[in-house]
């Protein structure tokens, strides 16, 4: 079950503005949201779950990075669910020509009821206070032998152990800038 504050959810959107520009997006606190030099990571990832024919959930837009990645591979359906208004204009602006993707406007956790299933899932959103809460019910969404992925902002491997069966987790190890970085993926049994 998944327990919502909706009055934190309206403060949390008003409160943060984004700055975007072409190699990053910075929130109203000077913090950077995303830069363009976690490309290759986020090609990875949408590499690890993303193949020709594939239904994907996409959770976060950004620089729309790993969508164009995703992309790349051809699915029958990618859904991306995107909650800033801002991000929001240009992923509408982005997948006027995508027939495949399809658009959920607002927060995750306030949209579950939209979810489909899905071949593959692609967890980045900013600032999350729900992220734990996704991550012990990702399995809902995910097809048998589909795979999750999220971003982490633990360069050094150290996966939070949010969930229920860490035996299922595999590290794939590649380069951000001067650091290693592990992809966390988890598969779902068939």
């Amino acid at each position: 079950m998944i327990e919502i504050n909706p009055n934190h959810d309206k403060v949390m959107i008003k409160s943060r503005d984004v700055i975007i520009n072409d190699s990053t997006i910075m929130d109203s606190d000077n913090r950077c949201v995303m830069e363009i030099t976690e490309k290759a990571i986020m090609i990875e990832q949408a590499n690890q779950i993303a193949f020709k024919g594939a239904d994907i959930l996409e959770l976060g837009f950004g620089m729309g990075l790993s969508a164009l990645a995703i992309q790349n591979h051809k699915p029958k359906s990618h859904t991306i669910v995107e909650a800033h208004p801002k991000i929001l204009k240009k992923l509408y602006e982005w997948a006027k020509d995508r027939p495949s993707v399809k658009v959920i406007e607002g927060y995750w956790h306030l949209n579950i009821d939209l979810f489909e299933q899905y071949d593959g899932i692609f967890f980045d959103t900013y600032r999350d206070p729900y992220d734990k809460q996704f991550f012990a019910n990702y399995e809902l969404w995910l097809n048998p032998g589909g795979k999750f992925t999220f971003y982490n902002p633990d360069f050094y491997g150290r996966v939070p152990l949010y969930f229920k069966d860490n035996d299922k987790l595999e590290l794939i190890k590649t380069k951000h800038k001067i650091y290693d970085y592990y992809i966390p993926i988890l598969t779902k049994s068939l």
